[in-house]
């Protein structure tokens, strides 16, 4: 384990140094989270219950929550590199939410269209059901 020899009253640089004020990589929580709720997001997508309105609003609502995370790294961050890598995750997420949330109308139409294809269906199959008088 080396120690920082140079001045004690210094607080070690990395974890591996000692115990103290150890410098923590600001880009790493928002990579691993961002990672996260984007796999949740699209896994919404890929189902195939016909609710298309209501995963594309999910993937939507997911694409928002990460890209929030990155809204401190792009501002507070000291390395210019870690802001201008934030800053250009953060533009991607806008444009990746402005793209999906401007097929929303259309997705809610086919929703709407694929519910009352089903009732109307179950209605049908209700009414053959029953015996008549």
């Amino acid at each position: 384990m080396a120690m920082n020899r140079d001045n004690p009253y210094r607080s070690p640089k990395t974890v591996a140094d000692g115990h103290g004020d150890a410098v923590v990589d600001p880009m790493r929580l928002p990579w691993a989270w961002s990672g996260c709720l984007l796999f949740v997001g699209v896994c919404f997508l890929l189902l195939l219950n016909g609710q298309h309105f209501t995963n594309g609003t999910v993937f939507v609502g997911a694409v928002v929550a990460s890209g929030l995370l990155w809204i401190w790294p792009s501002v507070r961050s000291r390395s210019d590199d870690q802001r201008r890598v934030a800053c250009y995750v953060l533009a991607a997420h806008v444009f990746f939410a402005i793209i999906f949330m401007s097929g929303l109308p259309q997705r809610h139409r086919r929703q709407q269209r694929m519910n009352d294809l089903r009732n109307e269906l179950r209605q049908s199959l209700r009414a053959a059901d029953l015996p008549g008088p």
